[in-house]
């Protein structure tokens, strides 16, 4: 799944196609306009035209669509949010582990050194995560080495 959003985001992917029977879906529906800017990197596209595109993503506008998919996101729809949640959610009680084979070795490794500005900016953010209750403390022995990029608009 993280591959596939990863590829989809970075414009890897051209076209996904979803199997429906004939008659219950509209084909513009699924169909893509070269035009369309919903592809393109948020930055391209004026703060209006996102705004627009995210009030057009609600359960009603699903279900006008004639969306085959929209039965079965309802059935599921105490896991989508109506809003930006200001905590993380509630444990349920289920954990995610992977299980090395006996014997084999993880891979260690270490952040690179950065300048203090970006190691500022990082603590910073993080902190700031950590206090809404957007994010915790992790207790897994692998980590990933953070790097910071500059926006297009200078932030």
């Amino acid at each position: 799944w993280k591959n596939f959003l990863r590829d989809l985001k970075a414009g890897d992917i051209e076209q996904v196609c979803l199997i429906t029977d004939g008659d219950s879906v509209s084909h513009a529906i699924n169909s893509v306009d070269s035009a369309d800017t919903s592809s393109r990197p948020k930055s391209a596209e004026p703060k209006s035209a996102r705004e627009e595109r995210f009030a057009a993503q609600s359960w009603e506008s699903l279900k006008a669509s004639g969306n085959p998919i929209y039965e079965t996101a309802r059935e599921f729809a105490d896991v989508f949010p109506d809003k930006i949640p200001a905590e993380l959610p509630a444990d349920r009680g289920m954990r995610h582990e992977i299980d090395l084979a006996p014997g084999s070795k993880y891979c260690a490794t270490r952040q690179w050194p950065l300048p203090r500005d970006q190691g500022k900016a990082i603590d910073d953010f993080f902190e700031g995560h950590r206090q809404a209750g957007h994010v915790r403390e992790s207790i897994s022995p692998h980590s990933s080495p953070t790097f910071c990029v500059k926006k297009a608009t200078g932030g």
